[in-house]
């Protein structure tokens, strides 16, 4: 069988945190405040998924970019709350 473990859903592209809260903050509309504090132990610099077993096993593809999707998600809160 195909060992469907680990499969990424994403976009292949890389974001920083710091990027991730000013997407945030247009998408709500507000300026983020950002507290800074010390790295912790063992965590990573850098990460981007690949989301080529997706392709390959569930024949998924991504569709929109992130800030795209991001849009839909805070929509789709506001819709709900």
């Amino acid at each position: 069988g195909i060992d469907a473990s680990g499969i990424n859903i994403a976009t292949g592209g890389e974001l920083s945190v710091l990027e991730l809260a000013a997407a945030v903050g247009r998408g709500l509309g507000v300026e983020p405040r950002l507290e800074f504090a010390p790295p912790r132990a063992g965590e990573l610099q850098r990460s981007a998924l690949d989301p080529g077993k997706a392709g390959q096993v569930l024949g998924w593809q991504p569709r929109h970019r992130f800030e795209e999707g991001l849009e839909a998600l805070i929509a789709w809160f506001r819709e709900a709350a």
